[in-house]
């Protein structure tokens, strides 16, 4: 599969120089780029998804709810309305979709908002919860109608930029040169921090400039929560379903746990149909399977069907962040909230 992809490179190339044009345009000014007088924080990456956006978005935004009046804008990818919504009990993934309904649940009096037109978002997230003095956005390096006041780009430890290729060739976006835009990077699910003579190793390798920070983030998978059902620890033989763009880490840390006997995988952002739901309630009934894991973001595309699964004890993994320098990290973004507010 990956040496078909190498033969489309010239497609890429293509694709990739219609991103850099587009790019431009935004730069100089041809296409207009808003900007609010608030703290606006944008993270997003340079490829197609799994580099733990919805994580570091949730991770800064308990970080920053400590001292600060926060709210997160999502465009609310793959959800089945349109328009402005602001998050509430009525709302589910369908609504929301599956990333800001998982931040919504995780994050309670944090406002979690989905639309489209990030403009429009923003200015009517303000006039909801006019006390909100920063916001929160995901994707933002691609969708750049807004310009935020600090820009942070995560990329992934095992498949960084840097050594990536185009769409369809490869999973990029836009070109590395991209990265330029941001403030801080932060290389994300890493196996472990690197040690003192590696961090000049990845500035090099990212092709970092003096103005850009790096930081280093591990994505912990913590204690199995069960999330429907009645018994409360996994039994050892389990089924795994997944609909995320990269399945392999939380597969092969559930599998040196449990005895694995199947996985069910999926794209991201999948809609389950009644009859993937019932194709994977009758292999648990064949191989009279009682423990089913998923992620936590797929539970909430998940849970409507849980009356399919009687007696299925279902459990998540949820991913914690945990940064190299967390101090160091944290005081530099609040650096440019406190610079942006005094102004």
């Amino acid at each position: 599969m990956r040496r078909f992809r190498i033969l489309l490179w010239p497609l890429g190339l293509i694709y990739g120089l219609i991103m850099w044009v587009r790019n431009k345009l935004f730069d100089i000014g041809i296409f207009k780029q808003s900007q609010f007088d608030l703290p606006v924080i944008g993270i997003g990456n340079l490829s197609v998804g799994g580099s733990g956006k919805t994580p570091m978005a949730i991770f800064l935004a308990k970080n920053l709810a400590e001292k600060y009046e926060a709210a997160i804008l999502s465009r609310g990818y793959g959800r089945r309305t349109k328009g402005y919504l602001l998050a509430d009990d009525m709302s589910n993934a369908e609504s929301l979709g599956d990333e800001p309904y998982m931040m919504f649940r995780r994050l309670n009096d944090i406002p979690v908002a989905v639309c489209e037109d990030r403009v429009m978002g923003v200015l009517q997230l303000l006039a909801d919860r006019p006390n909100t003095n920063v916001v929160l956005l995901d994707d933002v390096f691609q969708h750049r109608h807004i310009k935020p006041g600090l820009k942070i780009l995560l990329t992934e430890y095992d498949k960084p930029y840097c050594d990536d290729l185009m769409l369809p060739a490869g999973n990029l976006r836009e070109f590395e040169e991209g990265q330029s835009r941001a403030d801080i990077v932060v290389v994300t699910k890493c196996p472990h921090f690197p040690k003192d003579r590696e961090l000049s190793e990845w500035k090099s390798r990212l092709k970092l400039k003096n103005y850009q920070k790096l930081f280093f983030a591990l994505y912990t998978n913590e204690s199995p929560k069960l999330v429907s059902g009645l018994k409360a620890e996994p039994d050892q033989a389990v089924v795994l379903v997944t609909g995320i763009a990269h399945s392999s880490h939380l597969k092969n840390h559930i599998a040196s746990t449990h005895q694995l006997i199947m996985h069910f995988e999926y794209s991201d952002h999948h809609l389950f149909t009644e009859k993937e739901i019932g194709e994977i309630a009758s292999f648990l009934e064949n191989h009279k399977i009682k423990t089913l894991f998923t992620t936590e973001k797929d539970w909430f595309r998940l849970e409507k069907w849980k009356d399919k699964w009687p007696g299925i004890n279902v459990f998540i993994i949820p991913v914690e962040v945990k940064m190299n320098d967390q101090m160091s990290f944290i005081n530099d973004i609040e650096h440019y909230i406190k610079l942006t507010l005094s102004e």
